[in-house]
C-alpha cells in the first residue's frame, strides 16, 4: 500500500511513501509538499472604547489556490504477482478556493499612540515567506 499526493493537473506533489501491507491497524505517513496558497492578514482596533491605541486585533485567512488530492494505491503482497492487481483511488483533500479562517488574536502594544505595526509572513520554521510589510 502506498501514498502520494497530486495537484489538480494530476501533477505529483510528494514523493510516493511506501506504507506498508493493507493489513488491520492504523498507518501513518507524513508527506511533505508545497501548496499554492494566498495568505491575508487584516489588522484593526479592538474596540473604539476599550484603549484602542494600546489594543488591536489580528485575523486572517489562507486560501488554496489549487487542488489538493491524495492517491492511495494497495497492490498485491508479493512483487512476483505483477502490477496489473492493483488498485489506485484518489480522495480529493483539498478543493480550490478552499479557505482556512485564522483564529482572531488580540495584540497588546506596550507604548501608547501610535507606533509602527509590521508584518511578516513566517514558514513553519520562522523564516520570512515575503517582504516585511508595514501596516501603521
Amino acid at each position: 500500500m502506498s501514498l502520494q499526493l497530486f495537484n489538480h493537473e494530476g501533477a505529483a506533489m510528494s514523493e510516493e511513501r511506501v506504507l506498508g501491507p493493507c493489513a488491520d491497524g492504523v498507518r501513518e505517513a507524513l508527506l511533505s509538499t508545497v501548496a499554492r496558497v494566498d495568505l491575508v492578514a487584516w489588522l484593526s482596533p479592538r474596540s473604539p472604547m476599550k484603549r484602542p491605541e494600546r489594543q488591536s486585533r489580528l485575523d486572517g485567512e489562507m486560501v488554496f489556490l489549487s487542488a489538493c488530492s491524495a492517491r492511495l494505491r494497495v497492490g498485491p503482497s508479493r512483487p512476483a504477482m505483477g502490477r496489473g492487481d492493483e488498485a489506485t483511488m484518489d480522495v480529493p483533500l483539498v478543493h480550490a478556493g478552499t479557505t482556512l479562517h485564522f483564529r482572531e488574536r488580540i495584540i497588546e502594544r506596550e507604548l501608547p499612540g501610535i507606533t509602527s505595526i509590521t508584518l511578516t509572513f513566517l514558514d513553519g520554521e520562522g523564516r520570512p515567506i515575503d517582504r516585511e510589510r508595514t501596516l501603521v
